[in-house]
């Protein structure tokens, strides 16, 4: 391996010991670049170019990245996996794309400086860079403009994004919006039917994209790129041959699909320990395994009736109570009820929120401003740090296993019971008390509780 070496003096104290040399080694890739040669123009735009190839001048069995950047010390970068060969093609969309993320706006000219490197030797310097000047695609998309980015709110369902291109030259008024996580519009694919408005353009709110971009195969709950492009219905083309890059930050919500049933679930993002964590911000409330299978009422889940919570005033306030209590599980309908990419918290998972709860100023931050019913109602409420973290832990009671929830009413109701795997006595749940931090698991004749879910993956 081919290395460079930098020889540095050390400085002479004042007791004037002898000059030291120190040798640093930097590794290089020893991997050197065959084509495009260096300089080499591509025009995007020229409809005769399928694809351009990018090739070395040996095999590399760990697997060859290719590296492209807007700088020759290739500080900031888009990688791409290249097989074991020598050379790999990359058509005009995907290097129109990475033009893009690397700030070279639709439509103009830009140069790009590329590399390759073995996978699993990434940090190793470059042997060469080459540059290769590219004229991007002259997009017909207008809005939203490249690179921008979209935050889709849970709370402001109904704010709109509006979708613009050139229209001149399309036939018919029947257009779709096309969402896609592949630059070329061919994998992984959602799509919003619209009819154009004024100025060939189809405003969407913010939960219409949210349920397509819910379904792409990315993770959830971060900012994610996503391609878009127009659908011409009336000839299945697509208006722009270059798509368009967004940058979507996807709401805070569940949308949990089980068969025929369809449930929304808020979620909360919360930062303790140094890390960072999305729960449900509500207690789960199916009667389906995520397969759609129904769960056995009153052997692995129990609910409350159209007439309970017997307290509440009237019949649209025991509906609300009816939604934030959720349903009462066994541990095991808990796990078989756990949606894909999430995980049933374990007793330790809950006593470090808990504990990091306390530290940051009290445990109400957790508890519901609306549903938990507090020994000192007045005195609680009335703390600023009241439901401050967002997560809306109620005070729902237990089920006991005679056919109803219980201990709604009464002094219990102060506490808080959650299903929970590794709890201590070989229970299936613990209760966290009203006055402090003290954590017990439940023992007797009880069956189920209250459940929540952190996500933990795609």
């Amino acid at each position: 391996m081919k290395k460079f070496m930098i020889l540095l003096s050390a400085l002479a104290v004042l007791t004037g010991c002898r000059n030291e040399k120190y040798e640093i080694v930097i590794p290089m890739s020893d991997i050197w670049l065959a084509g495009p040669a260096d300089g080499t123009a591509v025009d995007l735009n020229d409809m005769d170019i399928e694809s351009v190839t990018f090739s070395w001048d040996r095999a590399i069995e760990s697997g060859a990245m290719l590296i492209f950047s807007n700088t020759v010390t290739l500080k900031t970068n888009v990688q791409i996996e290249a097989g074991t060969g020598i050379s790999f093609d990359v058509t005009p969309m995907d290097l129109n794309t990475i033009a893009s993320q690397l700030g070279v706006t639709a439509g103009s000219s830009g140069t790009l400086y590329w590399t390759v490197k073995a996978a699993d030797n990434i940090s190793a310097a470059a042997s060469s860079v080459f540059t290769i000047n590219v004229d991007r695609i002259v997009s017909k998309l207008r809005t939203p403009q490249d690179q921008s980015t979209v935050e889709l709110l849970v709370d402001k369902p109904d704010a709109t994004v509006v979708f613009s291109w050139d229209g001149e030259g399309q036939q018919g008024s029947d257009f779709s919006i096309v969402f896609s996580t592949d630059a070329n519009m061919s994998d992984n694919v959602r799509s919003i039917d619209g009819q154009t408005v004024e100025n060939s353009s189809i405003i969407l709110t913010a939960d219409l994209i949210q349920n397509e971009i819910e379904r792409l195969d990315m993770p959830r709950f971060t900012q994610n790129t996503v391609y878009w492009n127009v659908r011409n219905n009336t000839t299945s083309d697509f208006v722009s041959r270059a798509s368009g890059v967004v940058n979507i930050v996807d709401m805070l919500r569940f949308t949990d699909i089980r068969g025929e049933e369809t449930q929304q679930y808020r979620v909360v993002r919360l930062e303790y320990n140094g890390e960072t964590q999305y729960w449900m911000a509500e207690n789960l409330r199916t009667e389906f395994a995520p397969d759609g299978t129904k769960l056995e009422k009153g052997v692995e889940y129990q609910a409350l009736s159209e007439s309970e919570p017997s307290w509440c005033s009237d019949e649209e306030e025991r509906a609300l109570a009816r939604k934030a209590y959720g349903c009462y599980y066994t541990l095991d309908a808990a796990l078989k009820a756990c949606p894909e990419g999430w995980q049933l918290p374990s007793y330790k998972d809950w006593r470090a929120l808990f504990d990091a709860a306390g530290v940051a100023g009290s445990y109400i931050v957790l508890k519901s401003p609306d549903w938990y019913v507090p020994a000192d109602a007045e005195a609680e409420k009335a703390d600023e740090l009241w439901g401050a973290w967002g997560l809306n832990l109620v005070s729902c009671g237990q089920w006991w296993g005679n056919g109803n929830p219980a201990d709604m009413a009464n002094a219990n109701s102060q506490h808080i019971y959650l299903v929970a795997t590794d709890v201590p006595d070989n229970s299936n749940y613990f209760v966290q008390s009203a006055a402090d931090s003290n954590f017990w698991p439940q023992t007797g004749t009880a069956r189920g509780a209250s459940v929540r879910y952190y996500y933990v993956g795609k």
